[in-house]
């Protein structure tokens, strides 16, 4: 056998080598490429939630199998992504629930959901009931629903949203009723936020009661914390 059989026999016997190690690692190679696509559609995920008629045992994934609570709607968020919580019916908010990191929207489904906060949480009757954000900067979106705010029996954490860190909240096609007597300021943000009112109904008495510890009155391009708001007198 000549030099160049030799040669082209040892590039057939390579090839086939290579050809038989890729073979080998593509079952592995579709898998890491199935669990980077999965983890991309997990990044924005939809829960619907029907006090009325949910189970938390369910997937919560469709209108025909929603959850019950908050909590399990939270669980099967996607954090650090895009969350839509979908309420088919109205909702109390009747303690401190928390919300998950990232962007959330939460939606009335099918027609505008009342979202009504009692006037002390369930567990701590001098608590609140609201919302506690995360120490990220997170967002949130209301969307189709009539929000009810009470006069509130409890003396702490009187806010609807409390932020750890960056809150952008924003509020479109909605209507914001007061109790007589309300007193449950709709954002606290220790480290700054943005507030973003569109097509919402609310009255005069939401003067003040925008931002803890910011007056009526104020005009929000004078805050430091505030980072924009399209509300031009908080």
């Amino acid at each position: 056998m000549d030099t160049s059989t030799e040669q082209i026999n040892d590039l057939i016997a390579a090839n086939a080598e290579l050809k038989q190690f890729f073979e080998g690692i593509r079952s592995s190679i579709d898998q890491r490429v199935d669990t980077a696509v999965a983890a991309i559609g997990s990044n924005r995920v939809i829960v619907y939630i029907d006090a009325d008629n949910g189970d938390d045992a369910n997937t919560g994934l469709t209108e025909g199998d929603p959850v019950k609570t908050w909590y399990a709607a939270v669980i099967r968020s996607a954090s650090g992504g895009r969350t839509t919580f979908r309420l088919m019916s109205d909702f109390e908010v009747s303690r401190r629930e928390s919300l998950p990191h990232g962007f959330l929207e939460i939606i009335g489904h099918g027609a505008k959901r009342n979202l009504t906060f009692a006037a002390a949480s369930s567990e701590d009757p001098l608590e609140a009931p609201g919302f506690a954000c995360s120490n990220g900067l997170d967002s949130v979106l209301m969307l189709n629903l009539t929000v009810h705010i009470p006069a509130l029996t409890a003396t702490q954490k009187t806010y609807m949203f409390q932020a750890k860190g960056l809150m952008a909240l924003n509020i479109f096609d909605s209507d914001i009723v007061r109790e007589a007597g309300a007193n449950m300021t709709v954002l606290q943000s220790f480290q700054g936020f943005a507030l973003v009112v569109s097509g919402v109904t609310y009255p005069p008495e939401m003067a003040g009661n925008w931002v803890a510890a910011v007056a009526a009155g104020t005009d929000p391009v004078t805050l430091n914390r505030c980072a924009y708001s399209n509300v031009s007198s908080l």
